[in-house]
């Protein structure tokens, strides 16, 4: 497995070092210091199967930060984490469920991001089976540690009625924490409030049975979406993008129309003492 690392960009390497050391900062105190050094060593020099072993062995014994990166190599690296199942290497099931209950034990420990993630595998079956109560709840234990992103799922489930009540102002009132708590989510949050706007002047219209229509479409444009649009395969904001040029389309159509009637000469009426006579 040296190998299968060598081309990974070093910039994510360093960006993985300083999330590891951000998260716990564990390196230099604790008698499992030299062990987080070894693991993060071998993953830096391309051993993901090493790395993954040492980490998984900290996570046994509770270390927070260790549970995070596991669950974090499993889910980033698949097959090529050298992860052992019953019978062998590990299945993608298998593999799955493991970061699943690392992400959660994480999150136990009050990690933020791993209740994030927690409510992405609930949200979209990843690992597990599918459930949007789960989901919702992981989600509500995030923002209880103010996750922007969070927030915003659970305003994304209110609208939509997702394992939680529909409520638009609830929704609203979720969007509007995710901006409050992070400025860089202003576009996805404008796109959002665009969306109840949407609900709220055209409901029950075929608008927004199409904005209802497209999350089924995610299944086949995961992939594109996640390696072009974004890092984690979220795909409300493509489909909130894909709500505001309907919109536009709409209004520009109805100008034209608009214009156009006004430009319609009425055909000339001629007096009753024009008529010729029989």
């Amino acid at each position: 497995m040296d190998g299968e690392i060598c081309a990974q960009d070093l910039e994510e390497m360093e960006i993985y070092e300083r999330r590891a050391s951000s998260l716990g900062e564990i390196w230099e105190r604790g008698p499992w210091s030299s062990l987080s050094r070894w693991a993060l060593e071998s993953y830096l020099k391309g051993d993901i199967g090493k790395a993954l072993f040492l980490y998984s062995r900290m996570a046994e014994l509770g270390y927070e930060v260790a549970q995070s990166n596991a669950a974090w190599i499993l889910d980033k690296y698949g097959e090529h984490s050298v992860c052992m199942g019953e019978s062998g290497l590990c299945t993608d099931s298998e593999r799955h469920q493991r970061a699943h209950f690392l992400w959660w034990q994480a999150s136990e420990q009050g990690n933020e991001h791993a209740a994030l993630l927690i409510g992405d595998a609930y949200y979209y079956g990843r690992g597990t089976e599918r459930d949007y109560d789960r989901a919702a709840d992981a989600y509500m234990h995030a923002k209880a540690q103010s996750n922007a992103q969070a927030m915003f799922n659970l305003g994304f489930m209110y609208e939509h009625g997702q394992g939680l009540p529909f409520d638009l102002h609830l929704a609203k009132r979720y969007y509007d924490q995710a901006l409050e708590a992070d400025p860089n989510a202003k576009l996805p949050v404008t796109l959002a409030l665009m969306s109840l706007w949407i609900r709220n002047n055209y409901a029950d219209s075929s608008l927004v049975h199409f904005i209802d229509s497209l999350p089924e479409a995610y299944p086949k444009v995961e992939e594109w979406v996640e390696n072009v649009l974004l890092e984690e395969g979220n795909a409300t904001i493509l489909t909130l993008f894909a709500c505001l040029i309907t919109v536009l389309y709409l209004r520009e159509r109805q100008r034209r129309h608009a214009v156009a009637a006004a430009a319609e000469i009425p055909a000339p009426h001629l007096p009753d003492d024009h008529i010729a006579p029989n």
